[in-house]
């Protein structure tokens, strides 16, 4: 048979392999092969890549003031609104080549001669030793000066008898495909962004994107349809997809957070789909492939609390409508693995400018629904984005509830007596400092250089918040979303906390945030998040937070999306040291350093590593250095990092 055979040893000790080539000028898996121990059998054959492109204009936000250079780090730009720039393309095959490269414990193969209007490009095909996966992508360049998109895409010509997934109600659906002249594409509205099909063969495959490089930043965590499939003549197409619209309820803040990706000029963009073969039935696939994600939910880590961070759930005002109910949020939560919970609430609901007596009431109703559904594994903690007196949006985290408003009448003092202690009022920076100095609370400035933070923290570095320890960093969240990316927080996030530490005398932090509204019980919360894994001495409680702050001001914690995780992170004889484990086959890890102005890298390939592995790493530190962190990431961009860690 012409084509190339590449071999690869599956989960279980089972032992795959593929024969690849190209046919009428498109790339094709001629073959999957499958030996599972009584000698070789087909289950599937003829395999095309089948994708779209869906483009847009990326534009300025003339309503935050963004200029033409800052076009890529809008938050509030919805290109697919514009319906008059958008467009739709089928990629176009015209393969003349392709390679065959084993990098490590991975093997892939690159096709050239791929075409779709605006991009050009190539197909890899990437299969993992000790993984069932395949990665199926288009890497795509474009020259144009502003170009958005989404992408959706997979294979076509599986021989499929039914589909399988967990609707959002969490109930199973399974249905038989049928084939005839009604063809159509069915968008899959599935939990765990996965859809399976069993094939004549009797082995089942699964597809589903990566599991947060695919998500970019928006304002809900509603599961629009993130598979599809689609009979066809030749076999059954099943892909990966976005909507063109967000589908937000009419109360959501922000219809016009659906940002799309960015693909700036002769950048390369990774447009994936993962499919994973499994010899079990529906059940016993989709528990597989969840595994690399640990089913969903955050493993726990000895000495560790997990925590996520800024949200707006309205919690006092719905509380009071219904004190013994468990809100849809909570239950998400808890069913994640999330012991902390930092909301930014109090923040548009109820008198939010208030500050008299009106406001004490209110925040006493908040605190008292934080109490209600609060344990010793759950913690729901009452901070507050306060967005007063600095300019632009800060989050509050204080060791203990205190009494303040977010505005000061002309006349009232700046510390008021009442009877419940000192209510503060806070109408500009020197008020906010003075406030912060006074509580031990801290200050962060969430998504940091957009989305209403388009010149901060830039604003305050010259000020005595910014020199002194109350000032905590900035929040951590995937936006904006480029898929040429090799981190999930390349760009304004890493870029951001690295000029920070150089500016500062001590370390500056990050904060894993989510920054999402309101929530229901269909809602699907784990590609869209991160998560924080803190180090506590002590437990916390709504009144007493003061050994999370302490943990925040230390910087004792990392941030992940959850398949990367780290322990025993130190830095000893010049080195860097941490244990390192994680799901998915990895990619790399680096220490960032530097000496106070020129940032440096130092890369270690772990591209030999075997998924679900743990290692000790250490690494070299330059000499001459003032700070150093670490990060880590795998093959679908998951990821951890840790904090800077100074160094004189």
């Amino acid at each position: 048979m012409k084509g190339t055979l590449i071999c690869w040893q599956g989960e279980g000790g089972l032992a795959w392999r593929a024969v690849v080539s190209v046919q009428a000028h498109t790339p094709v898996i001629r073959r999957v092969e499958l030996d599972d121990g009584s000698g070789w059998r087909t289950i599937e054959t003829e395999l095309r890549p089948h994708f779209e492109i869906t483009t847009g204009i990326r534009k300025p936000d003339a309503n935050r003031g963004r200029d033409y250079d800052n076009r890529w780090w809008v938050y509030g730009d919805p290109p697919m609104n514009r319906t008059c720039e958008v467009e739709t393309n089928l990629a176009q095959y015209h393969t003349a080549r392709y390679t065959v490269k084993r990098d490590g414990a991975r093997t892939q193969v690159d096709f050239d001669g791929v075409t779709c209007r605006f991009f050009q490009g190539g197909l890899r095909i990437t299969v993992y030793d000790g993984s069932n996966l395949m990665r199926v992508e288009l890497i795509m360049t474009t020259q144009e000066p502003s170009m958005a998109y989404l992408y959706r895409g997979g294979l076509r010509g599986f021989s499929a008898e039914a589909v399988s997934y967990i609707a959002p109600d969490r109930t199973e659906v399974t249905g038989e495909i049928l084939y005839g002249p009604t063809d159509k594409t069915v968008k899959v509205r599935s939990r765990g962004r996965n859809l399976i099909a069993r094939l004549e063969s009797g082995v089942t495959v699964a597809v589903c994107p990566p599991p947060h490089a695919f998500f970019f930043a928006r304002q809900l965590e509603n599961i629009v349809g993130y598979t599809y499939y689609r009979p066809e003549r030749d076999g059954l197409i099943l892909g990966v997809r976005h909507n063109e619209k967000g589908e937000y309820y009419p109360e959501c803040p922000n219809h016009r957070a659906w940002a799309c990706y960015n693909a700036p000029p002769g950048t390369s963009q990774h447009m994936a789909a993962f499919f994973y073969f499994s010899t079990g039935d529906f059940a016993a696939c989709r528990q597989a492939l969840l595994a690399y994600t640990h089913g969903d939910t955050y493993q726990p880590l000895p000495g560790y609390k997990t925590l996520v961070n800024h949200f707006h759930m309205a919690f006092g005002e719905t509380w009071e409508k219904d004190p013994e109910k468990e809100q849809d949020w909570i239950r998400l939560f808890k069913e994640l693995g999330v012991n902390i919970t930092c909301l930014n609430d109090f923040h548009a609901n109820g008198h939010e400018y208030d500050n008299t007596r009106v406001r004490i009431e209110e925040f006493k109703t908040y605190l008292a629904a934080c109490r209600r559904f609060s344990t010793p594994d759950f913690l729901i903690m009452p901070s507050e984005e306060p967005n007063c007196g600095v300019g632009g949006h800060w989050n509050l985290f204080l060791p203990k509830p205190q009494w303040y408003s977010r505005s000061r009448a002309p006349g009232q003092p700046f510390e008021e007596q009442i009877p419940e202690g000192t209510y503060y009022h806070l109408s500009n920076l020197q008020e906010v400092t003075r406030f912060l100095f006074k509580t031990g609370g801290l200050f962060l400035t969430p998504h940091p250089r957009t989305k209403a933070n388009e010149e901060y923290p830039d604003a305050y570095l010259d000020s005595e918040l910014f020199r002194s320890r109350n000032y905590l960093g900035i929040g951590f969240r995937y936006m904006p979303a480029d898929l040429s990316f090799e981190r999930l927080g390349d760009g304004r996030n890493f870029d951001t906390l690295d000029e920070l530490n150089n500016l500062s005398d001590h370390p500056k932090y990050i904060l894993g945030e989510v920054d999402t509204y309101k929530k229901t019980y269909e809602y699907d919360l784990y590609g869209d998040f991160n998560v924080n894994y803190v180090k506590l001495d002590r437990p916390v409680t709504v009144d007493d937070t003061s050994a999370l702050v302490e943990a925040f001001t230390r910087g004792d914690w990392f941030v992940t999306t959850g398949e990367v995780l780290l322990d025993h992170y130190r830095v000893e004889d010049g080195q860097v040291r941490v244990t390192l484990s994680w799901t998915f086959p990895m990619d790399f890890c680096e220490i960032v350093y530097s000496d106070g102005e020129a940032i440096g890298q130092r890369v270690m390939s772990l591209t030999d590593r075997r998924p679900f592995g743990s290692e000790q790493i250490a690494m070299d530190i330059p000499a001459g250095m003032k700070w150093v962190r670490f990060t880590a990431w795998d093959c679908a961009k998951n990821g951890a990092f840790t904090q800077p860690i100074f160094l004189k």
